[in-house]
């Protein structure tokens, strides 16, 4: 909730499109990284987020959050948007 005070009192009025850059990352070997687009102009606002991951070992991934080591080798690489 800190963040989110201190990221709306630096940042001025929105009255158009306004986009941030929201994370950059490395994880297991690749690459993630978010960024979020409000459009001001319309009422009610419309908010995009997206997100990309490149390269990302799957089989790490989900034996470190899921205990599913082995269940499924290669990398993970995509892209979500959400509207």
């Amino acid at each position: 909730m800190k963040a989110k005070l201190q990221f709306l009192a630096e940042t001025a009025q929105l009255t158009g499109i306004d986009q941030k850059t929201l994370v950059e990352m490395t994880l297991y070997g690749g690459a993630v990284s978010g960024s979020a687009q409000m459009d001001m102009r319309s009422d009610p606002p419309v908010y995009t987020v997206s997100t990309r991951v490149h390269g990302v070992d799957t089989d790490a991934l989900l034996a470190d959050n899921l205990d599913m080591k082995g269940a499924l080798a290669g990398t993970l690489s995509g892209q979500l948007s959400v509207s």
